[in-house]
């Protein structure tokens, strides 16, 4: 054999298969993540198995969940209609209540989500309001209100305000609020990373027992009837402008295409000598005038219910002093549906 051949090119030629593997990898990684978002979005996951988060860090399980069953609710029947509020409302304002109704406050078909949230206030509800009509173009925004809801400030409701996905719905910049607000896969992924907490995993599991298919938080009925302790339980109550400016955020929404309902949610008949300073005038002069006043600059009336109550709620109707159960949700909700319907 020639020595020529023996050492010609061909037999020392090298060839690259994993660099071919690469490339083609690098081309079907986007690909295969791509119909998965798109798959995520025509059918997402079950919430038994995995529940859309939108927040990394936040333990508020609640806001996932009603979000999610608000979305999958929009896609059976579309949602005309929001209830916003703290777990007062949360607890007691049952959508069901409108089912059937034909016509009701110039809706036609109404049908209710309740997106009320614990320990949200007038100023967080008004953003979030803002979110929602964006979202999902309703035609009537409920708001229930109760001294409870002027007093502090949840800091979950603080870290909330302040996370990406907040910030980005207001229309600021967030690379990250804008990527939780438009891929699936990355808040199921920050669900996969906060299911490792087992405290947001109990409380999350829970909530999801306790929250029905309309966003209504379902209390049963205590084995005693609730009574309660003469105490002063706001001692320092004042409502402040930030707030008042919430509310009015609230009430400027209404218009032609949008009705916005502002109701007094009722507190337990019993508390309220003792629910603010100076007992029963106290809660007029310092919650319900400074309401009624606000809203009044936009032509809503502020709609009374706490004088009534104690001929609607039954003894057996309260959860505690502010909550109702079950039995009182739809006593309150019932009623409060036929007291709108009189007025029109």
């Amino acid at each position: 054999m020639k020595l020529d051949k023996l050492i010609s090119c061909k037999t020392l030629k090298i060839s690259f298969p994993i660099g071919a593997s690469l490339f083609f990898a690098f081309l079907l990684i986007p690909l295969i993540l791509s119909g998965l978002e798109l798959l995520l979005a025509i059918i997402p996951l079950p919430e038994s198995i995995l529940l859309p988060t939108i927040d990394k860090n936040i333990d508020y399980p609640e806001i996932d969940i009603k979000l999610f069953r608000m979305g999958y609710w929009d896609k059976t029947k579309k949602i005309n209609c929001i209830i916003l509020g703290s777990s007062i409302v949360d607890y007691g304002f049952d959508p069901s209540s409108l089912d059937g109704k034909i016509s009701f406050l110039g809706i036609q078909e109404p049908n209710c989500f309740n997106m009320a949230l614990r320990g949200v206030r007038p100023n967080t509800n008004s953003a979030i309001a803002n979110i929602l009509e964006n979202r999902f173009n309703p035609e009537l925004i409920f708001i229930g209100l109760s001294p409870v809801d002027f007093a502090g400030e949840n800091e979950i409701i603080r870290e909330f305000k302040t996370s990406p996905w907040f910030f980005y719905q207001e229309g600021r910049y967030s690379l990250e609020g804008w990527m939780i607000d438009n891929s699936y896969l990355y808040r199921y992924w920050l669900s996969f990373l906060k299911y490792r907490d087992p405290a947001y995993l109990g409380e999350l599991q829970n909530l999801r027992l306790l929250i029905n298919d309309r966003g209504l938080q379902i209390r049963q009925k205590n084995k005693d009837i609730f009574k309660v302790k003469p105490v002063i339980q706001i001692p320092k109550f004042q409502i402040t402008q930030e707030e008042i400016y919430g509310l009015k955020k609230i009430a400027n929404m209404n218009n032609d295409t949008v009705r916005v309902v502002v109701f007094e949610m009722p507190s337990h008949p019993d508390l309220i000598p003792y629910y603010l300073p100076g007992g029963t005038e106290g809660y007029e002069k310092l919650f319900a005038e400074p309401v009624s006043d606000a809203l009044m600059e936009y032509g809503i009336p502020f709609i009374r219910t706490q004088d009534e109550i104690r001929q609607v709620i039954g003894p057996e109707g309260w959860q505690d002093q502010i909550h109702v159960n079950e039995i009182g949700s739809r006593q309150f909700s019932q009623w409060l549906i036929q007291k709108l319907t009189d007025m029109q």
